[in-house]
This record gives C-alpha cells, structure tokens and sequence, in this order.
C-alpha cells in the first residue's frame, strides 16, 4: 500500500574528473541556532574507461525547537531535539569489456537526535514536559556488490548487500510506571514474587500497608527511561536473467531473491535522575549470566528475531500489438522466523517477570501474483488496468505473560486493483494523469493489550490478526508548459478508507479503541493535494538564469482512534503549507538559491498520541526555516 522508494547514486564516471560542493544555512522560527549542511562530492577516472571511483561525504547539524520546561529543577533546557548527522558513500565502478560492469559500494551514516520530536498541547507552542532525555544514536553501515553481465541473449545481474544497523533509542517512561503506582494487582505481584507472601488483591486496597510499602517502591524507580539499545544485520543475495525474444515482442525476467536477517533488542527501564533527565550510572548484572548493564534497572528483557527467506520470481510483458501490452508476474515466496527472548530482571510496577528462555518458530509460504495490461489509444494517450497482491509476513509475539493461543499472528494480505489514463497533449507541453484504484486489506495485523486495566494483566501491547479494510481512492494529476520556463503542476487525492470488518476476534480483548465495520482508518485524510508554479528566465546574455519557484500543499483532516467520539481521540492534518525559492544560477559552475519552508509557519500536526495520564503529546511540522543554498560544480 505505501510503496517503495528506491535511491539510485550516479555511478562513478572513468571519462572525466569532477567535483561537487553544496552548503546549506538556515535559521528555523524558536530555534537557538542555525542549521548548517555540507555536502562534497569528487569522481575520479582510475584508468579511462575502465575503473572509476567515486565519493561523496556530508555532514549535517540541525538546529532544535522545542524546549523541555521540567528539566533542571524547572529551569528547562532550551532546543532538546538537535539532529546532527554525518556520512558519506565511497563507490568503485569496474568496466573490464562492454559486456561486463561491477559496482562495489559502502555506505555509512552516524546520527544523534539530542531530543524527541514531539511536544506537548497546553504547555505552549514547542515546550514539552518530559522528565528524562529522549535520546537517540543511530549507526548505519551498507555494503554492495552488483555485477551486471551481458550474456547476448539476456542480460545477467547479480548483486549481494550486507546491511548492518546499530540504534540506541531512550524514551521517558516515567507515565506509565506513575500510572501503576497504586495498582492492587501490582501491589499483591510485588510482595508474593519479591517476598514470598501470600497475600490476595484486598490486602493491597488503599491505605494499606502492603500498598504503602509498593507504592514507596514505585516511586523510587521514578523517573525512568525505557533504554533499548537495538542490532539489526541483513545479509540479502539476489540473481536475475532479463531479457527479449521472439522478436523483442517479449520482455521477461525470471530470479531468485535470499534474506538473512537477525535482530536483537534489549528492552531496559533505567532510573533516572529528575534534574538532568539523564539515565543514573550504575551497574546491574544477572547472576545467572555474563551480562551487566552499566545503569540503575528496574527492567530487563532481551528480544531476538532470526528471518530467513527465499522467494522465486518471474515477470513478462507481452507486446501483442503495436497498442496492447499484457504483463504477468509472480513470486513465490517461502520465509521462516524465529523470535526468541527472556526477562532477565523482573519490572513489577509493568507485570513483566523474570523467566525462562522461550523461543517460537513462525513461517509462511505462498504466492504473490501481478496483472497488467495497458493500451496506447494514439501516441499520446495510454490508459491501462492493474492488479497485484502483496503481504506482511507474520511473526510471534514475545510478551511477558502472553497466553500460547496469542502468541502467534500470521501475515497480512493486500489485493490492489487500478485503472487510469496518462496523456500528453499540446506538443507535449501538458499533461494529464487519471487513476482510480481500490486496495482490500484482508486478516489485518492489528495491536491488542492482554488483561482489563487494573486487573493485572500485562503492560506490553501484542500483534494480532482481526477484521479488513477497503480503500478507494481517485488521483488526479497534471502540468503544463505555457510558454518556455514557465511551469505549472498540480495534484489532488480522494480516499474513501474504512473497515469492512469489525477489528475484533475472541481472542482479543474488545476496548474502546477497537475499531468495528465503517470507522474510516487512522491517519488517512480523506482529501490531499499539492500545487507548483515555477519559472526560469535567462538574465541578458550574461549566461546566467534567474528562477523561482511557490509550492502549496494541502493534508486534510484525520483521526488517530477508529471512533471519533473516544475521548482520546485527536484530529490530526487539516493544514496547508507554503514554500518558496528562488535564485540564480549559472550554465556551468555555481548556483545560489534562497528559500523558505513553511512560510505560513503552520503547526500542523502530524501524529498525536493521547491517553488519560497523557493527554495530546504531538509532533508537527518544523516551523518556518529560512535559509540559503550554495552550490559549485568542477569538471
């Protein structure tokens, strides 16, 4: 349903020396300091037409708006959500014969977010309330291999990647544990597990000692931040024969694709220091195991994911006349996942207990299968149909105190029908775009909460499969060319996304944020759209070109729970946003732009997150940012 977004990097060039530089400054409204992004970039010819090396290395520090009131003993912290982030990208390219071509990259990238994103409603534009630091540190490696073979007939392509993925991400967890404090059921786990006592619910009601005793327990694990340092490696090989026959009137491609993934996460919930907001130092071990982990815990849960799969596919596209294109493609697809965990320290306040190591195997196979036929009308009208089917693999669940018959969730399927008209028209200088399409969501992976609150059942959401959705949507689309350097476009969305079946099963607790047949789905707005005018004119004879260039986008109205009349539900969308460049630029070496982002500075909200201890936390569009661009080219 969303797609895919594939990056494409020039490939190193072995004809020709050339360099790149790119600077970008910009000052953000309620931002301390400015923001400030290099990029360079050279390529360099190792032997003519043979071998060629090409980098590109950047850095980026992003300047923070949103202020913490809380920290500090109330003083606050100024800008909690910096961003900066450095990287680069170093490639080979091998032509040995025209027949051959090997690629080899590596690609790294080291962010630090200094801060969540998001803010609180109530507490003035851009402030949050959060006790501790949301902190995150990403480390990103790629590493890739392409060989490209001409083998006459058909072309053969092969590639391996090793993706390797290192995350640290700190969250405030202070709410939630406050939110249990005096919860009877917690209370009663703490003193029977902790103590070997044998007391029951009522012995815990209000006022009590044993109550007392757990609530002052609680209160010393505040505040507390939800640390979860996270690896992810991918190891993925893919080899592909394309090519044309009977007289080129068939395109066909036949492959096989193999992942090996493994994930591991180590969910703590560290003490916090309630001036700082940053996690207390001190060392807490197992004594069953090797590991320590440098922090005061009060929580410990290791989650390990191993996902190996193969898939088989195949596509061609017949061309049976001049006018009329068929297209048939299909993948088999064969995957198995194992997730495997244990708590390793007990959270009494979040019902998760110390336990043996468990492990639960999951695996699926099937078919995806693809149609399409289009139909050139006359050169400059083609219209076409298309059906295709897509899934989401399933999985097990590895949750503290989750019963066996929930542990396991299988995979989602989506069926997608299309049809539409693209045309070009006025010597090519407009176009129009139609499309009409319907999407059937079947067997939905949705999330569920085992236990009623309050009754002791566990803190930790669950994946399930419950109900179906349809979506229909109609996209409209055009541009047009007026006069020369003078561009129009404009875009514009309608979708009708509701649930056909109620999300609900028996072996999922109904709530009040179930959602049942004929709610509209979460975060879908019904109508979007987006319009631009840009223009380029040359200035005299000077080899120079002004240009300038107003974008407008609009995102309609959406909800964040199924029913609208929850009484945590929040509207999100509903903004339009403006933006504007412009600038000069030459017909070889440099250019110069200004712009500015956001320039109705709108605080439109883009998710929103409310409950009864934590009402309408949200995170929105960045305010308006002005700023400037050099760019500078050598060859």
């Amino acid at each position: 349903m969303g797609g895919t977004i594939r990056m494409i990097y020039n490939k190193p060039d072995s004809t020709a020396y050339e360099g790149a530089f790119d600077l970008d400054f910009s000052k953000t409204k309620d931002a301390g300091d400015p923001s400030i992004q290099a990029k360079a970039m050279v390529n360099v010819p190792l032997k003519e037409d043979i071998f060629a090396a090409r980098a590109v290395v950047y850095k980026s520090e992003r300047a923070g708006y949103i202020d913490n009131t809380v920290l500090y003993n109330g003083m606050g912290k100024e800008d909690v959500n910096d961003l900066n982030s450095k990287g680069g990208r170093f490639m080979l390219r091998l032509t040995p014969s025209e027949a051959i071509t090997l690629d080899v990259s590596t690609i790294y990238q080291r962010t630090e977010q200094l801060g969540g994103n998001s803010w609180k409603l109530g507490d003035g534009e851009y402030n949050s309330d959060n006790e501790m630091e949301e902190t995150t540190f990403d480390d990103m490696n790629l590493f890739n291999a392409t060989l490209k073979w001409d083998l006459g007939f058909a072309e053969w392509t092969t590639a391996a990647s090793y993706y390797k993925w290192e995350l640290l991400r700190n969250g405030d967890y202070t709410s939630t544990l406050r939110g249990l404090r005096t919860n009877a059921t917690r209370c009663m786990n703490y003193h029977n597990r902790e103590f070997g006592a044998n007391i029951t619910v009522d012995d815990c009601a209000a006022g009590s000692s044993y109550m007392t005793e757990y609530t002052a327990y609680a209160d010393s694990r505040l505040p507390s931040t939800l640390r979860q340092p996270m690896t992810l490696r991918s190891r993925n090989y893919e080899s592909r024969l394309s090519g044309l026959s009977f007289n080129d009137k068939l395109a066909w491609t036949v492959g096989i694709y193999h992942e090996i993934r493994n994930d591991n996460v180590e969910s703590t919930v560290a003490l916090g220091n309630p001036v700082t907001g940053k996690s207390v130092s001190g060392y807490t071990s197992v004594p069953y195991t090797n590991e320590t982990f440098a922090y005061d815990l009060s929580a410990w849960r290791h989650v390990g994911t191993d996902l190996t799969q193969t898939a088989f596919f195949g596509e061609a596209t017949w061309s049976a006349t001049d006018k009329l294109d068929l297209t048939y493609g299909i993948r088999r697809y064969d995957y198995d996942k194992m997730v495997y965990g244990q708590v390793w320290l007990s959270n009494y306040i979040t019902a998760s207990y110390a336990g043996d190591y468990t492990e639960v195997d999951a695996s699926a196979s099937g078919f995806l299968h693809k149609f399409n036929a289009s139909y050139k009308f006359t050169p400059e009208i083609m219209g076409y149909v298309t059906a295709g089917s897509g899934f989401r693999p399933g999985g097990i669940n590895n949750v503290p105190g989750l019963p066996k018959e929930l542990e396991a969730y299988q995979p989602d399927e989506v069926w997608n029908y299309e049809t539409g008209v693209k045309t070009e028209f006025w010597d090519n200088r407009a176009q129009v775009n139609v499309s009409l399409y319907q999407i059937d969501w079947d067997n939905m992976q949705v999330s569920g909460r085992y236990g009623v609150s309050g009754s002791g059942g566990s803190a930790f959401g669950y994946i399930g499969n419950a109900g179906a959705a349809r979506i229909r949507g109609l996209e409209l689309e055009g541009l047009v060319r007026p006069i020369p350097g003078l561009t129009i476009n404009a875009m514009a969305t309608y979708l009708d996304a509701k649930l056909v079946e109620d999300q609900f099963n028996p072996q999922m607790q109904e709530t009040t944020t179930t959602g049942h047949a004929g709610d509209r789905l979460q975060y879908v707005p019904e109508f979007s759209g987006a319009a631009g005018v840009s223009y380029n004119w040359p200035i005299a004879d000077s080899g120079y070109y002004g240009m300038a260039r107003f974008d407008l986008a609009f995102v309609g109205k959406s909800y964040t729970y199924f029913d609208p009349a929850d009484p945590n539900n929040d509207v999100v969308g509903d903004y339009t946003t403006v933006n504007l460049r412009t600038g000069i630029e030459s017909s070889g070496s440099w250019s110069l732009y200004l712009y500015v982002n956001n320039l109705l500075d709108k605080a439109g909200i883009i998710t929103s997150s409310s409950t009864t201890a934590d009402p309408d936390e949200v995170m929105t569009l960045r305010p308006r940012t002005v700023g400037v661009t050099l760019r500078m080219n050598f060859r």
